[in-house]
């Protein structure tokens, strides 16, 4: 399914977060935003079926 591919790039890319962040706020949400973008498409192609 497509909604797969979107996960896992999103799975992929969370794991390139450090584990106890770097400190910052800021540059810690900017580095997860890929993360989250591919999780919500996923979310949208699960949600129509593909």
């Amino acid at each position: 399914m497509f909604s797969d591919f979107w996960f896992g790039l999103a799975s992929g890319s969370a794991d390139l977060l450090p584990d106890t962040g770097t400190g910052s706020a800021a540059i810690d949400g900017f580095l997860a935003l890929p993360a989250y973008i591919l999780g919500t498409l996923g979310g949208g192609a699960a949600l129509f079926g593909s």
